[in-house]
């Protein structure tokens, strides 16, 4: 197989256990809401199965993301950030303003 097909494969499991992990979501819930079977998930996760385009559909609307979102690399949370987006949308300038430099504050600590 092409390295740069691995490597994809590999994005994808990763993604699809972070997304499901960081949402707090069982592989086993996932399983349930998405109508597939718990091992269909952990193979997945597992590099044993590729996923179906229909199965990557319905995951990212299930975590109200799009395909786009999902195959952002440099998004690792593209739920949360959809959800922090969709609270920013109703706050005022001054607010988003304040939001904004908490953040350059969080990122310039990282950064150093």
């Amino acid at each position: 197989m092409d390295y740069e097909f691995e490597q994809l494969k590999l994005f994808i499991r990763e993604k699809i256990s972070s997304i499901r992990m960081s949402n707090g979501i069982s592989s086993r819930k996932l399983s349930l809401e998405l109508g597939k079977s718990t091992e269909y998930i952990n193979q997945l996760e597992n590099n044993r199965l590729n996923p179906s385009l229909e199965f990557l559909y319905e995951f990212c609307i299930y975590f109200g993301i799009t395909l786009s979102d999902f195959f952002n690399e440099n998004n690792a949370y593209p739920a949360m950030f959809n959800d922090i987006c969709q609270d920013l949308s109703i706050l005022t300038s001054e607010e988003v303003t304040k939001v904004a430099s908490i953040i350059k504050l969080i990122t310039q600590n990282k950064k150093n």
